[in-house]
């Protein structure tokens, strides 16, 4: 299966945090494929919090998105996530944005991730890697782009640099 995963850091050392999160999704059976660059974002949603830096991968994998969830709250949780305000400040956040071309609305699962077609620091580095990809309802990244006010609150930090995504 092919995933999209969005990456997203604002405490510690931000860019580390995302390098380390690649590292043990691969370890647990998920293969990054591509990355996007890293890109520096304000806050979204709670607005008292450090600058976020974000990222997408995509990946391979043999996992159920079901399985893949339960690893990617494992990475987070090893990594210092702790429950905290919806949108706070957190050394990890990874959110499965694309799982192949399904769809899936359960308790724990909502794919295409339900938030992503409002949200810059997920749109941004997704048409990097896959421009064309369908985030649901027929709509491709390219042109959710186009409804969004893309200069304000986000800019390109750094091309990817952790030795571990090809």
């Amino acid at each position: 299966m092919i995933c999209y995963l969005g990456l997203g850091s604002n405490l510690g050392d931000r860019e580390s945090s995302l390098c380390r999160a690649v590292t043990c999704l691969s370890d647990n059976g998920v293969e990054c494929v591509k990355a996007s660059s890293v890109y520096e974002s304000e806050p979204f949603g709670y607005s008292d919090q450090p600058a976020f830096l974000n990222a997408v991968i995509e990946a391979r994998t043999r996992l159920s998105a079901q399985e893949l969830l339960t690893i990617v709250k494992e990475i987070e949780r090893l990594m210092g996530r702790v429950p905290g305000p919806r949108w706070g400040p957190r050394p990890i956040d990874i959110d499965i944005l694309l799982y192949d071309e399904l769809t899936i609305a359960t308790e724990e699962l909502t794919v295409p991730h339900p938030g992503m077609r409002q949200r810059p620091f997920v749109l941004l580095p997704l048409h990097e890697i896959a421009p064309g990809v369908n985030i649901g309802k027929g709509m491709s990244v390219e042109r959710a782009l186009e409804s969004l006010d893309i200069d304000k609150g986000i800019k390109k930090y750094a091309p990817w640099r952790c030795e571990d995504v090809r």
